[in-house]
């Protein structure tokens, strides 16, 4: 949405509360084993700044991340950002025509009010984490976390651990995990329905084939040029 307002607007006058610390969603906030996407890299681009040299066909967290960092710096989005910037409610204000926003800084609970003449809604539906309830849970004492919260100071040699569920971040780290716990550890699973699955590859792209994908958007251009 900010890169839009400037190129199709040419829009200067916003600005881009984010809860997190940093830009990427998702992207940022998922960091357990074996974190990628489950779309083909090339179809995980925008279409106004396309990725010719993605390593693999499923890249990983870090990639991905990278990726949208490189796009936020081309098109000077860092400095429109204010981070850990949580919005607790947003006020119509009818004599005015504005909206009244309230945001609390995540860091030092400082509490500010901006006004709008437009809001941009652009809240992700992945960015709360949904932890059951379990009774009993407290009493445990040993590390219990989710998995979009991973805690990497965990060292995972030797446990006994027991994930649940099996959407497809426990389909991406279970395996890795296994890896990590060694042949004296354990991973028990445990799954509402089952679901089934088969191994997929993820082959890396050569260099010939990035430098290919350098050129066919342009010569796709080329061809509109000539069709037009």
């Amino acid at each position: 949405m900010a890169v839009q307002l400037q190129r199709r607007m040419g829009h200067q006058n916003f600005t881009i509360f984010e809860k997190s610390d940093n830009i990427g969603g998702t992207w940022w906030h998922n960091r357990y084993p074996a974190c990628a996407c489950d779309i083909p890299s090339h179809f995980y681009s925008y279409s106004f700044h396309l990725k010719p040299d993605w390593t693999t066909t499923y890249p990983g967290r870090d990639e991905l991340h990278d990726y949208f960092m490189s796009v936020a710096e081309k098109y000077d989005i860092i400095r429109r950002c204010k981070f850990n910037q949580m919005c607790l409610r947003m006020v119509w204000n009818q004599s005015r025509s504005l909206w009244e926003c309230t945001f609390q800084d995540t860091v030092t609970g400082e509490l500010t009010v901006r006004e709008a003449a437009v809001v941009v809604s652009a809240v992700g539906t992945l960015g709360r984490p949904y932890v059951p309830e379990i009774p009993g849970a407290a009493l445990f004492k040993g590390a219990a976390f989710h998995s979009a919260r991973w805690d990497s100071s965990v060292k995972m040699e030797g446990k006994k651990v027991v994930v649940m569920g099996n959407g497809a971040s426990a389909t991406q780290f279970v395996p890795k995990l296994v890896e990590e716990v060694g042949p004296k550890g354990q991973v028990t699973q445990l799954v509402k329905g089952a679901h089934w699955w088969i191994k997929r590859g993820n082959p890396r792209y050569s260099e010939s084939f990035k430098l290919a994908m350098k050129y066919i958007p342009f010569a796709a251009r080329i061809y509109r040029i000539f069709l037009a």
